[in-house]
């Protein structure tokens, strides 16, 4: 320590002397709900991506190799977890982690093959994985539309999908009674 400068100024020392509190960090959580925020984080990653690709190629290109950012990127998330795919249940080791008022709301995708896709994803009650495109749904419906948003609810519902089962079966029924006259003057 030097002669002008006060006791504070000296390094630090760890023994006896008191502490900031650190504040915990908060967990990662696994289901986040789809924002704007994460659409624009999302294009962000895609965007990064397509650099890092332009720059791999330009490299090979040039004949320089292209280096380790090159095979710890390839080598990332290949495959998509089929564990997670469209159509079938939440996995039995996350299921307990949902929180129930996420159900038939889109969150962001919980694969991480998706992570530099335009993908969200959406959780039925009866704990299914949808996915679906976060692009512009017929060029006019963003993620975020209304409309788009009360599709996906219903999609999503359990009573759909016995409406479309009853509606089947009742159309083999129908197909299965023969046929008379009346029937056939009116088709």
């Amino acid at each position: 320590m030097m002669r002008g400068e006060p006791a504070s100024a000296a390094a630090p020392s760890h023994e006896g002397a008191p502490r900031e509190p650190e504040e915990p960090e908060e967990p990662v959580q696994l289901f986040r709900p789809f924002t704007r925020e994460s659409l624009a984080a999302q294009e962000a990653r895609i965007a990064e991506d397509a650099a890092r690709k332009a720059l791999i190629a330009q490299r090979i290109e040039e004949g320089i190799p292209a280096g380790d950012d090159y095979v710890h990127h390839s080598r990332d998330h290949k495959d998509a977890d089929p564990d997670l795919e469209a159509g079938g249940p939440l996995p039995k080791r996350i299921i307990n982690d949902f929180p129930p008022e996420l159900i038939a709301t889109p969150i962001e995708d919980i694969d991480k093959f998706y992570e530099n896709k335009r993908t969200f994803v959406v959780v039925s009650k009866s704990k299914d994985i949808f996915r679906f495109s976060s692009t512009n749904a017929l060029f006019l419906l963003s993620p975020f539309n209304p409309v788009r948003r009360l599709a996906i609810c219903i999609l999503v519902h359990p009573l759909f999908s016995f409406f479309v089962i009853v509606t089947i079966l009742v159309n083999c029924v129908l197909m299965t009674m023969p046929s008379n006259d009346k029937i056939e003057q009116t088709e």
